[in-house]
């Protein structure tokens, strides 16, 4: 089923232009205040879930879009919205003009193929935390299905964390995912494994200790939002090892930056930017050909380079192995 050819000789020429210029922002959560470039006719809308707890996913994917706003010139929208109102949500911004949709959330999963189906006049990127085959088997042209390797997220969490600390205590927050969680808790055992050192694993939900020899010096965390992640390391000595958007250039974290350890980071806004340029030149590519998994294998999943805390040349090694390793064991 063809997707309805957009109107690209503005859009293709404007690409044109700003293509040897186009900067990749990923390493920051801080983007220029206005865009060097004019405004181009296209606009990304971003719906994702409301409810209590927000993927990671969704803080990286609107952060992706902000980057296409200042490398493209495009125009954004933002929406938060409970699963039953997202088919008509969807509805709306399309009379608005929205000709992409980036979509976070697990209740909206079993709604995409229909809604994409139904909405020809745009694209779709959907951005899960899980692999969700059935939306790839569907093969929808105008949908593109972004999904993470999320126990790979959290091995390599709990790896680099079990690898930072000096007194060998980390604090664990309650993953956002069943999956993150049973991730982080083997990539610590798996460090324990290879470098034969104990680790003591202290619960958020447990009391905490008061700060000296008995209190965590590295805390692991799911994703939390820069006010989280403020107020955790205000107060305490805690360094962080954190999985989703990297927060090291937030300007409310800026004294607290040097406590910022390594993110391990989903490289969804290099694919975002990569779908929105071929979107602008009439050139999306949907279906399971488009679809994509991320994994560290793949450099779908990445961590942040090493800045005030020191990343041991050997910890990084033995990550890479644990990497390898658990990747190689789903070909069996």
């Amino acid at each position: 089923m063809p997707v309805p050819e957009k109107s690209s000789v503005k859009k293709t020429s404007r690409l044109a232009l700003i293509s040897a210029a186009v900067v990749l922002l990923t390493g920051c959560a801080e983007l220029p205040a206005a865009a060097p470039i004019s405004t181009v006719d296209y606009k990304a809308c971003v719906v994702e879930e409301k409810g209590p707890t927000l993927s990671p996913l969704a803080a990286v994917a609107d952060y992706g879009v902000k980057q296409a706003v200042v490398t493209y010139g495009i125009s954004r929208n933002l929406s938060s919205v409970t699963e039953v109102r997202f088919a008509d949500t969807i509805a709306k911004k399309l009379k608005q003009g929205c000709q992409l949709f980036v979509v976070t959330g697990t209740g909206f999963a079993k709604q995409m193929i229909e809604v994409a189906k139904h909405t020809q006049a745009a694209n779709f990127v959907y951005v899960s935390d899980e692999t969700n085959s059935s939306l790839v088997s569907a093969n929808l042209e105008n949908l593109v299905v972004y999904s993470v390797d999320t126990y790979e997220a959290g091995l390599l969490t709990g790896f680099l964390g079990a690898g930072l600390t000096d007194n060998s205590r980390v604090l664990l927050s309650l993953g956002f995912s069943d999956a993150f969680q049973r991730g982080t808790s083997d990539g610590i055992s798996k460090y324990v494994a290879t470098s034969g050192n104990p680790i003591e694993r202290i619960y958020l939900m447990d009391m905490m200790p008061p700060n000296g020899p008995t209190q965590p010096d590295v805390a692991l965390s799911g994703g939390f939002g820069e006010t989280q992640v403020q107020s955790w390391l205000t107060g305490t000595e805690f360094k962080l090892v954190d999985y989703g958007l990297d927060q090291y250039n937030v300007t409310a974290l800026a004294k607290l930056k040097n406590r910022l350890a390594v993110t391990v980071e989903p490289k969804l806004g290099d694919k975002l930017l990569e779908l929105i340029g071929s979107d602008l030149e009439a050139d999306f590519i949907g279906g399971s050909f488009g679809s994509y998994h991320a994994t560290f294998g793949n450099g779908g999943l990445g961590i942040t380079p090493e800045r005030d805390i020191n990343l041991p040349p050997a910890l990084l090694e033995n990550l890479k192995t644990v990497a390898i390793d658990y990747e190689a064991s789903l070909k069996k």
